[in-house]
């Protein structure tokens, strides 16, 4: 015989006798606990504990699209970047693998390469510069 809750009386009764020894648990944290879970058996077993049957509604609102940010290069970009030249398991060799051709200055130093690295390359054409 099915009761109300969609459930047995003695399953009901063992449900009610489990929440209650887990230390004061009641029938919305079991069902919580069940949607968590996010199977179609957990949901199922859900509204057999309920006696409710669950409406699974699409998002009421609409993921958020970010705007596209307008980059602009204030200053001159990098118009040659040459192989690696710097010892490998430097620090300078990581920074240098952080350049590419086309970033600006600001772009380079918030990357990681100092003032010292670009005057650097720089003056032994490693690097160059176009633009303002």
């Amino acid at each position: 015989m099915m009761s109300r809750g969609g459930l047995s009386e003695p399953l009901r009764d063992a449900v009610a006798k489990i929440l209650g020894e887990a230390g004061g648990l009641c029938q919305a944290d079991l069902a919580v606990a069940l949607l968590r879970v996010g199977t179609p058996e957990a949901l199922s077993h859900v509204e057999d504990v309920l006696g409710l049957h669950i409406t699974r509604c699409p998002a009421a609102v609409p993921p958020r699209v970010p705007k596209p940010v307008r980059r602009e290069a204030t200053g001159p970009t990098l118009s040659l970047v040459t192989d690696n030249p710097c010892s490998p398991k430097t620090d300078a060799h990581r920074r240098y693998e952080l350049l590419r051709v086309g970033m600006s200055r600001e772009k380079a130093l918030a990357r990681g390469a100092t003032v010292r690295d670009l005057r650097v390359w720089e003056n032994r054409g490693w690097i160059s510069w176009q633009g303002p």
